[in-house]
């Protein structure tokens, strides 16, 4: 029987994304999600893919080609390409994550009273968090969060040594 009775179908997301290991795997690739959600009506989100994927996932880079088998838990950060909707701004946060960068997003999700709290955000369920970075939606694992604090800075990623 052909592999092409078990393929099933799948919608390509473009993303950035960094990947905790040596080398580090950073930049522009492509996720597989499905075209139906477990969670709603339509397409499964980035979101859910990301908190509900088994433990390795397939990365397309448009570079190679190729599939490359990545463990989720090694991933820093997912940064969707296209614009998210507007949104109001609850705080503005200062992440330091464990490859030394520092990054200023902003927190839009909005928990219920009496559980707003960023620590609250940050203490939830959920492997990855999404925060507002420049416009767009990115999707950071809580795993590889150092330290937090609420900030009023601009948005930008930055690592100690400036690059």
């Amino acid at each position: 029987m052909a592999n092409q009775n078990f393929k099933l179908e799948k919608l390509e997301k473009v993303v950035t994304i960094l990947v905790d290991c040596q080398p580090a795997l950073k930049g522009a690739c492509v996720l597989f999600l499905s075209p139906h959600s477990r969670f709603g009506s339509g397409p499964e989100t980035l979101h859910e893919f990301l908190n509900h994927a088994p433990p390795f996932i397939p990365i397309r880079f448009p570079d190679t080609d190729s599939l490359i088998l990545v463990n989720l838990d090694e991933i820093i950060w997912v940064h969707e390409t296209e614009p998210a909707p507007p949104q109001p701004v609850k705080q503005q946060v200062r992440l330091s994550l464990k490859n030394s960068a520092e990054i200023g997003v902003e927190q839009t999700e909005v928990l219920p009273d009496p559980n707003s709290r960023l620590l609250d955000y940050l203490n939830g369920a959920q492997r990855f968090i999404g925060f507002q970075l420049n416009g767009t939606r990115i999707h950071i694992n809580k795993s590889k969060i150092t330290r937090s604090k609420e900030d009023g800075s601009t948005n930008a990623i930055q690592s100690p040594t400036g690059k």
